[in-house]
């Protein structure tokens, strides 16, 4: 069984999970859908997808079976949510909102829906994640009792740039949110290699 997928902003990050989905067995039909057109445009081409829709209504209104949201990070939340309620499985880049009551929203809509809602939290992928759940699994950390996590990243490598291209001139308003509210890649490297014990 295949499904086909819509994903929401395609700039650097999104567009490359795109590509993703559209090399992966299980899925028909990718689409994509950007507020800047030629963006979309550029994604299909780039990638090879099998289309773009004008807008993200668009996208609910059509016969998609899921969503994919890769917009800014304060926007998830709402979009989740309005996606579930037009009947399509989501997908959604960290974090999965910004508020408890916006969380607590997504958790009662997939209740009511019975659809999938999916947080991408990629850190359960990060190599060292791999390799600290594989020796926790060989019972080479003996006893946890006490583990943090941090993640922080490179401004210097690319993401000045990255922030400017989806920010624009006043990029630096959205580039960062207060550490927890934003807690996912540390914290999910840390539950990543050593799962919650019932």
């Amino acid at each position: 069984m295949t499904f086909s997928i819509g994903v929401v902003g395609v700039g650097q990050f999104g567009g490359h999970f795109a590509h993703l989905f559209k090399l992966h067995p299980g899925v028909s039909k990718v689409y994509a859908v950007d507020e800047l057109p030629e963006r979309a445009a550029a994604a299909r081409g780039q990638w090879a997808l099998d289309g773009t829709m004008a807008s993200f209504e668009e996208l609910l209104a059509s016969d998609v079976d899921a969503v994919a949201i890769f917009t800014q990070r304060w926007t998830h939340g709402p979009l989740v949510v309005q996606a579930l309620r037009a009947g399509k499985h989501v997908y959604s880049a960290v974090p999965m909102a910004v508020s408890e009551d916006e969380i607590a929203r997504i958790i009662e809509t997939v209740r009511d829906t019975g659809l999938v809602y999916a947080m991408g939290e990629t850190s359960f992928y990060n190599p060292a994640t791999v390799y600290a759940r594989e020796q926790h699994a060989a019972g080479r950390f003996g006893r946890i009792f006490y583990a943090e996590g941090d993640y922080v990243h490179d401004m210097d490598l690319g993401f000045y740039e990255a922030y400017q291209y989806s920010g624009g001139e006043n990029w630096k308003a959205t580039a960062s949110y207060p550490p927890m509210l934003y807690p996912t890649h540390a914290i999910g490297g840390v539950l990543g290699a050593v799962p919650p014990t019932p």
